[in-house]
């Protein structure tokens, strides 16, 4: 596999049986295979659905905040979902950076060793990528926004399935280059880290 794979995807489409796939709506490299596009999307889903409920109920745990020398007032988290898992031979960085929308980022351990790449900088570079999208296009939500009934399941009628899928379809190729520049950038980054450690 290559040393790093992201993908962004939408867990409510591709909810058919075979259908796994249609819930990418970037891949880095584009040349990776359906089926290990839709495997990474299983397992990321698998994974993030299971640990659910502990996430939100971390995120509906009250916090104290301050606001410049005001004072406290309590209100309720609302960190994205994420998830790190580390392997032997991966680690896969997930965020849910808006409901339903998710970023992976599925890096070779060895390339990446925890000791040299912290969790949090793996889930950064997933928030910036989100980031830099939005700044250009606005959120991926209100892109999908038309076809909410049916991205839930529900069949809609010819028209409103062809909309869908038409806005699926420009969303998946406005996001494209977002997708490959952040694959590029950890790649970037990996071989400055690796440079500077031969040097050393």
């Amino acid at each position: 596999p290559p040393v790093a794979r992201v993908f962004g995807f939408d867990d409510r489409l591709g909810r058919g049986e075979g259908a796994e796939h249609e819930k990418l709506l970037g891949v880095f490299p584009s040349s990776t295979a359906r089926d290990e596009c839709a495997a990474a999307v299983g397992l990321a889903q698998g994974l993030t659905g299971f640990l659910a409920p502990f996430a939100d109920a971390r995120a509906e745990t009250p916090r104290r905040a301050t606001s410049h020398g005001a004072s406290s007032a309590t209100e309720t988290s609302t960190e994205p979902r994420s998830l790190v898992l580390a392997a032997d031979a991966r680690r896969v960085a997930c965020l849910e950076c808006e409901p339903h929308i998710w970023w992976l980022l599925s890096v070779d351990a060895r390339a990446a060793p925890e000791r040299d790449v912290r969790d949090a900088a793996l889930l950064r570079m997933l928030a910036d990528a989100h980031e830099d999208y939005e700044l250009v296009h606005g959120s991926v939500q209100s892109a999908l926004s038309l076809g909410t009934r049916s991205l839930r399941g529900r069949k809609g009628s010819e028209t409103e399935e062809n909309d869908i899928a038409r806005r699926v379809h420009q969303t998946r190729r406005r996001l494209a280059p977002f997708v490959a520049a952040l694959g590029a950038d950890f790649l970037h980054g990996m071989q400055a880290l690796w440079n500077a450690s031969t040097q050393a």
